[in-house]
């Protein structure tokens, strides 16, 4: 994806509903390296969050304060503000492809392509060899112009727009989780604001969804319940055991039941469905996001769907801040380390650069 066309940067901004991340990457003779990175979490600090997140602000102040100024970045739209669609054409060539299919979406649509910015991606190994199938990513314009100038506010130069699902098949890809383009994968995203399911045979993604049960809705109800700050009511969700149930009274505990109850719900169907569409044997279902560093999470759909489910480290092949004696280098490894699924998105986009 590459709604800019332009060269790809070896930087990924990832702009979420509560954290800023950003990570940028090397390429050596030994292999890729992480050169710099940061991550902001827009509730520390922040009462008012999330009625006020002062992203602007404080993009602009983690920009300047890690060494990203005026730097060329990619940036991703997030699943929900996008939305994609399949076609499948006669064999045509690429100009003649394009057109075909620009043609096609604003029928569809029903709206004037001048509002639209697209990108597509051809699916390898599906229909016959007279046939293309596309399947066709869209924002509207004015998305992604606001998307655009938030980033550059920041004193950032956005070179590429990216999607953030496409970003995570490419740093599963990258890191060795997905090394068969035979056999089927179930990503879940877990975020703040929204959760993302989707189906993948290898690296490609075959169908995606988007749902608005997240952790933030979960927190949100603690948080309006016991009148309290975003941070004290994730700190409960965070040491509360979905298990055990301990952690928490028993009044409290039945409206964070009921809620996760409808978390959980909501991927169930996004999982099934493509169960059932695929008739395949699912290898693997990975975990990102904010929402996979709670443990009960990854053990409640391992043992539901009897499948291997792996939390992902979106560093696992790629070398982190050389070890020495400098404490800062060693500091800065274990902060990593401690937020990595968080990063994943970041880490795709900045693999476009280099990998």
């Amino acid at each position: 994806m590459n709604f800019l066309n332009k060269k790809d940067p070896a930087i990924g901004i990832d702009i979420g509903h509560r954290g800023l991340k950003a990570v940028e990457l090397k390429k050596t003779d030994k292999g890729i390296i992480l050169e710099n990175f940061f991550y902001q979490d827009l509730t520390q600090g922040n009462e008012n969050y999330p009625q006020f997140p002062n992203m602007e602000y404080s993009l602009e102040a983690a920009v300047e304060v890690n060494g990203f100024k005026n730097k060329k970045v990619c940036f991703s739209l997030g699943n929900s503000e996008m939305d994609s669609t399949e076609f499948v054409f006669p064999m045509l060539p690429k100009k003649e492809l394009t057109v075909a299919i620009a043609n096609e979406l604003e029928q569809t649509l029903n709206i004037p392509l001048e509002n639209i910015f697209f990108d597509y991606i051809i699916f390898e190994n599906l229909g016959s060899d007279e046939e293309i199938h596309v399947k066709v990513f869209y924002a509207m314009k004015d998305i992604l112009l606001s998307k655009i100038a938030t980033v550059e506010t920041a004193c950032l130069k956005p070179q590429v727009v990216d999607i953030d699902i496409l970003a995570l098949a490419s740093m599963l890809q990258y890191n060795g989780y997905t090394p068969s383009e035979e056999h089927y994968y179930v990503l879940i995203d877990i975020g703040e604001s929204q959760s993302s399911v989707a189906l993948l045979k290898g690296s490609q993604v075959l169908y995606s969804h988007t749902t608005p049960f997240s952790f933030g809705i979960i927190i949100q109800t603690i948080m309006d319940h016991l009148e309290i700050s975003y941070v004290e009511a994730s700190k409960i969700i965070h040491d509360y055991s979905l298990t055990t149930q301990e952690g928490l009274e028993e009044s409290l505990r039945e409206i964070v039941e009921q809620t996760f109850e409808h978390f959980f719900d909501s991927l169930q169907e996004s999982v099934d469905y493509y169960l059932e569409k695929t008739k395949k044997k699912i290898d693997t279902i990975f975990l990102t996001g904010g929402g996979s560093q709670k443990a009960d999470i990854r053990d409640i759909i391992e043992n539901h769907y009897q499948l291997k489910v792996e939390v992902v480290n979106p560093f696992r092949n790629i070398e982190l801040f050389q070890k020495s004696s400098d404490m800062l280098s060693e500091e800065k490894n274990e902060t990593i380390i401690h937020i990595a699924p968080l990063m994943a998105t970041a880490v795709g986009l900045a693999l476009r650069g280099v990998a």
